[in-house]
């Protein structure tokens, strides 16, 4: 049995890329760059957008990008997951650094702290996240930093 590569759609200029193509094609995707200078008009102050990968810590061929502000707190990117993979229940969730049963990102960057700019500093690059659902859900989310 051969596996089959996993692939996904940019929601800026609907074309079709490999998972592994999908970081290279926005940073470069003009339909990307048109949406950030539309968003960017009249704006006195830039903003730091947080390039999200995220995908099933088991199940790698389910996954996507997502851009955040990161002056956004965890709470949005939390109810953000929730609204569009995983919930159907109310369950508990946690981000964690450093693998399962790490640091709690969550309790430890509680408000005024707790945004996407402090869980994902120099020294994090890769965010935990659980449910507590049957099955556990787990994901891993990476970022990079574009100002």
């Amino acid at each position: 049995m051969t596996n089959k590569e996993s692939r996904g759609i940019c929601k800026f200029c609907e074309q079709d890329f490999a998972k592994r193509s999908m970081t290279k094609h926005l940073t470069g995707c003009q339909k990307r760059q048109e949406t950030i200078e539309t968003a960017n008009t009249g704006k006195t102050k830039d903003q730091t957008l947080y390039h999200l990968v995220i995908q099933d810590a088991y199940l790698k061929e389910f996954w996507l990008h997502l851009e955040i502000n990161g002056n956004a707190k965890l709470e949005k990117l939390d109810e953000y997951l929730r609204a569009i993979w995983l919930e159907c229940c109310h369950h508990l969730s946690e981000f964690t650094t450093g693998g399962w049963g790490s640091e709690d990102v969550w309790n430890a960057i509680n408000p005024p702290n707790g945004y996407v700019k402090n869980a994902f500093t120099n020294m994090t690059k890769a965010v935990s996240y659980a449910t507590n659902t049957p099955k556990h859900t787990r994901m891993i989310t990476t970022a990079n930093r574009f100002n």
